[in-house]
């Protein structure tokens, strides 16, 4: 690997910030290898600082565009915004692929990362388990196969 002259942490910090502490862009503007710049910054608190904060800028513009796009009535914008911040209001994204309900519990076949999701949507029910398929036990009495209402994906 070739040896760079070190360049001065307010050079780098100000290219960090340019290209939101992306390493490959900011080390082609610096005309040095990516692997280096890397380097320099693992081995430097202030050049971390500076990555850090650079990342949370482009955070910033991309909520600001986010929002902006939200305003405009972009339904895709809506959508993707309730679904990373109001999860606790039930706009969670999964795959239900297909419901059963018996006396006494429902099933619910749905992909298996969403089990833990699916948990926590149902709070305090019981909740099992049963590889691609999950149990939830109804409190008595169970309600009638009418009464239950259930958005299939």
């Amino acid at each position: 690997m070739e040896q760079y002259k070190r360049i001065d942490n307010d050079i780098i910090i100000d290219c960090l910030m340019n290209h939101y502490g992306i390493v490959s862009d900011t080390a082609k503007e610096l005309s040095i290898h990516r692997q280096t710049l890397s380097k320099w910054i693992k081995e430097d608190v202030e050049l971390q600082k500076a990555q850090i904060e650079a990342r949370e800028n482009l955070k910033d513009f991309c909520e600001g565009a986010l929002i902006e796009g939200i305003k405009k009535g972009q339904p895709i914008l809506t959508i993707f915004a309730l679904k990373c911040l109001a999860k606790d209001r039930g706009y969670i994204d999964t795959n239900v692929q297909q419901v059963e309900i018996t006396s006494r519990n429902i099933q619910i076949s749905f992909e298996p990362q969403n089990f833990q999701e699916f948990q926590q949507v149902m709070g305090g029910e019981q909740v099992t388990e049963l590889g691609e398929v999950s149990t939830l036990e109804l409190p008595s009495p169970s309600p009638s196969p009418e009464d239950v209402v259930v958005d299939v994906q």
